[in-house]
């Protein structure tokens, strides 16, 4: 069990009256521990893509918050790449696929970074250690890294 489960598992134990989340790791698993006690969040991109709630506008059960809408701005944010290295053929994308939030981004770059014609060299970055050996194989295969 992660420490956002246990988390949550103790606060429906101590039959909290709201259960306050920032991020959607801890919000998920706030979700899984409880349909009964309320549920407000904070930053946690896409609610809707990543199963927390039906939708922005009827969030529906006992969930509900502020979203910033992370993934859907990929797109621009790769325009921007582009405009900043015109050169730009080949991109490494990062993500914690730990995180639901970023796989989807990841998704949205994925696509965005087709459109544009770029080459898409993908790291999935399960735990800190991680890290530094995706850098390394990068190195040579990127002239961008989206993260």
């Amino acid at each position: 069990m992660s420490a956002p489960q246990k988390i949550a598992a103790e606060f429906v134990r101590l039959k909290v009256d709201v259960i306050v989340t920032v991020a959607t790791p801890p919000t998920l698993a706030a979700k899984q521990a409880t349909a009964v006690i309320p549920i407000v969040f904070a930053a946690v991109s896409d609610p809707v893509g990543t199963g927390l709630v039906a939708s922005l506008a009827r969030p529906g059960g006992n969930i509900t918050g502020l979203a910033n809408q992370i993934s859907d701005t990929a797109g621009k944010k790769l325009e921007f790449l582009r405009e900043v290295v015109p050169d730009l053929r080949r991109l490494a994308i990062m993500a914690n696929v730990g995180n639901p939030a970023s796989v989807l981004e990841m998704g949205e770059a994925q696509a965005a970074a087709r459109k544009l014609g770029l080459e898409v060299t993908t790291s999935e970055i399960r735990r800190a250690k991680d890290i530094a050996p995706a850098f390394k194989a990068l190195r040579e295969r990127a002239d961008a890294l989206y993260l």
